[in-house]
């Protein structure tokens, strides 16, 4: 199991069962802090790939651009295209932080 989190209905801790895809909550549990349990089920760390909103909706956190994708900033008169150099995050949802062809940058 893959500890997800503190359970929202007990004392417990959320576990997740990538096997058969369920959740399970439990109050008797051993942590295994010398094992890494995503490779224990044949699980490989790809970083950058999801970014998960941990909040009450469990819903999926992603950017509507992806880094380096050209994108037409409509805060100058005329808008002028920016290349994407930081993703906002969780906290900042609708931060982005882009380099314009001058070498400067905005978020």
């Amino acid at each position: 199991m893959i500890l997800v989190g503190h359970c929202p209905n007990s004392t417990g801790l959320q576990f997740y069962n990538p096997t058969n895809g369920t959740l399970v909550s439990s109050i008797g549990y051993k942590i295994q802090h010398n094992i890494t349990s995503g490779a224990n089920f044949g699980l490989k760390y790809q970083p950058g790939v999801f970014i998960y909103r941990l909040d009450e909706s469990t819903s999926i956190f992603a950017p509507q651009f992806s880094l380096d994708s050209s994108v037409h900033v409509n805060t100058h008169s005329p808008p002028v295209t920016a290349t994407i150099i930081g993703l906002p995050t969780y906290d900042r949802p609708d931060i982005y932080t882009v380099a314009f062809r001058d070498a400067s940058v905005a978020k």
